[in-house]
């Protein structure tokens, strides 16, 4: 799976959801090609790190206002 296919999928899921990154990561379970695949987010300062795999290894940086709201 290239993480970079759910990464539209990720941010819609995170403008939609009350999780507040600030607090400390945030798991999501998405349905990708028929599969189930957890994602975990965390924000470093400025920047949202999107993790995935069995021990988080595949990674991808985004910048935070990716999401649209700063901080959320």
């Amino acid at each position: 799976m290239n993480l970079r296919e759910v990464v539209p999928q990720v941010l819609e899921a995170l403008r939609q959801s009350r999780a507040c990154l600030e607090d400390g990561p945030t798991v999501l379970v998405l349905s990708h090609k028929g599969k189930r695949v957890q994602v975990q987010v965390t924000q470093e300062g400025d920047w949202l790190k999107l993790s995935t795999g069995r021990v988080w290894k595949r990674t991808v940086k985004l910048p935070a206002r990716a999401l649209g709201e700063k901080g959320r």
